[in-house]
């Protein structure tokens, strides 16, 4: 068995099963007669939950249910459609969670959503409709990295292990960063409606 050294912050050192490859797990959530919202919540659930499959297996999977797997798909980071049949669909996470620190995504939030403020009155005042349309799909950013802080504290609790690619950062440090985040998507969430108010 493989084993992870870790050196904390405070000089312990952590020994921990192999933190560098978690092993795979597996969800087939309940998707029979769920569409839309119902659907994409389900799906987002799996992913924050830190499943690294999601296997959807009804006996029949519609054409809308699958519109609607890929376009949730598409805002998340890391998931991609892997297998896809008549009645079936398999999506996985090919993300590791110890490539991207959260204090960088948390960076990245605040950077875009600063921005997404500025660009939104900035749209309103001089009626931009194209910087108007861009605040849109940069929403959409600062809410796939919101999803992915939360999947990654999850899979932190889960596991008692800090799985981060700074050296440095600690359980709390890891709350910490997921709270400061909360704020963030609120304020890019807002700003984005400011620009649909025009």
């Amino acid at each position: 068995m493989n084993v992870g050294i870790t050196t904390r912050p405070c000089g312990n050192l952590l020994i921990s099963p192999d933190i560098l490859s978690p092993p795979p797990t597996k969800k087939q959530p309940d998707v029979v007669d769920r569409t839309g919202d119902a659907l994409v919540r389900e799906i987002i659930a799996s992913y924050i939950a830190g499943f690294n499959v999601i296997e959807l297996v009804p006996k029949q999977i519609t054409s809308e249910q699958k519109q609607t797997i890929r376009q949730i798909t598409h805002k998340l980071i890391g998931p991609e459609i892997i297998e896809e049949t008549d009645d079936s669909m398999i999506v996985q996470d090919m993300q590791n969670p110890v490539e991207l620190s959260l204090h960088t995504s948390v960076q990245r939030m605040y950077l875009v959503a600063s921005s997404i403020q500025t660009d939104a009155i900035h749209a309103m005042a001089s009626s931009d409709s194209d910087l108007a349309i861009d605040v849109s799909n940069m929403d959409d950013e600062v809410d796939r990295l919101y999803l992915l802080i939360e999947k990654q504290l999850r899979i932190m609790l889960r596991s008692g292990q800090v799985i981060d690619s700074k050296k440095d950062m600690t359980p709390d440090i890891s709350l910490d960063m997921t709270l400061a985040a909360q704020p963030i998507e609120k304020i890019a969430y807002h700003a984005k409606k400011l620009r649909l108010s025009q």
